[in-house]
């Protein structure tokens, strides 16, 4: 299944040519899981502080869906 990943915060310097408009394609098999598909892209499950899919903000063991828009947003410090 194909799913279109957007990364926010530090998240895009990792990818290098990453679009932020149009985010990036992913591969994974069927019944693959957000935490799949982070360790697809190499981001930790701390780094991939908040993950949302079509705007709902999902934990690391929801299913993925072909077609799905993931956000992956790199968590928020400071003072």
């Amino acid at each position: 299944m194909n799913v279109k990943v957007k990364l926010f915060g530090l998240l895009p310097r990792r990818f290098p040519g990453y679009n932020p408009e149009q985010g990036m394609e992913v591969l994974l098999p069927q019944g693959a899981r957000v935490k799949d598909l982070l360790a697809r892209l190499d981001i930790s499950k701390e780094e991939g502080g908040i993950v949302a899919m079509n705007g709902l903000v999902q934990k690391a063991d929801a299913e993925l869906r072909d077609g799905s828009v993931v956000h992956v947003f790199h968590p928020i410090a400071g003072g």
